[in-house]
């Protein structure tokens, strides 16, 4: 919806100012702002090279050729794959990683505002969802400044989300800051979702006796030890 690429029947969608109930909705523009990185991207490729499949959208929002060289570049170049290396390829004789890649590219080469990742890491590897998730936030960086991410892991959403958002049966049950997570602990199991791996934790070691603030994982640990050092008395880290 956020894109118009399916029509809402129901309720209502307004993004920037474009209402999406209007009889003739300014949809360009919208894709414009908005840009659909589906969950397994690499679906998306379909050019003959790399460079013509990136180029897609820009030429479409009437770039001229310089832009449209200079935007794919540089999308390329911000995913990892080398322009001069790689724009001259087919993007089916790819690695895995490499396809979703340049799919990733065809996408933000047009710059869009707000950008939609479906299951980003889905069918990665550790390392590679850990990659991933370093390009979401150079993307967040350099192109996009607002990035939502639709995903069923809450451990990974909790490392790497500032906001979380929690949808069931046509409506949103919680909005809130990901470091508030831990208040919403009941409302998440009540609707059949799981609570972060750092959430249990915490309620466990407040039980006993440890009080523990931080849920990200990479603070967590260092924050037990303190947290227990303090306890026992001896001193901070």
């Amino acid at each position: 919806h956020l894109n118009g690429l399916i029509r809402l029947e129901t309720g209502s969608v307004t993004v920037d100012g474009i209402d999406l109930t209007a009889k003739k909705p300014d949809l360009k523009l919208l894709r414009r702002k908005v840009g659909m990185v589906f969950q397994y991207p690499e679906s998306q490729l379909f050019a003959d090279t790399v460079f013509k499949d990136v180029i897609y959208g820009p030429k479409n929002m009437k770039k001229t050729p310089d832009e449209c060289l200079a935007l794919a570049r540089s999308a390329m170049e911000l995913t990892g794959l080398e322009f001069d290396a790689f724009k001259d390829r087919s993007p089916f004789e790819l690695s895995g990683g490499e396809k979703r890649r340049a799919a990733i590219a065809g996408v933000i080469a047009c710059e869009p505002e707000y950008l939609i990742m479906d299951e980003p890491s889905a069918g990665l590897d550790p390392k590679g969802k850990e990659d991933i998730y370093r390009l979401v936030g150079q993307i967040k960086a350099r192109t996009s400044p607002t990035v939502i991410i639709i995903s069923h892991d809450i451990d990974e959403i909790t490392q790497y989300a500032d906001r979380i958002a929690v949808f069931g049966e046509g409506k949103i049950f919680a909005d809130f800051k990901t470091r508030d997570i831990a208040k919403y602990a009941d409302i998440l199991r009540a609707r059949g979702l799981d609570v972060p791996l750092t959430v249990k934790l915490c309620e466990m070691l407040r039980a006993r006796g440890l009080d523990i603030d931080e849920i990200k994982p990479d603070g967590f640990i260092s924050e037990v030890i303190g947290a227990y050092r303090r306890k026992n008395g001896e001193g901070g880290l």
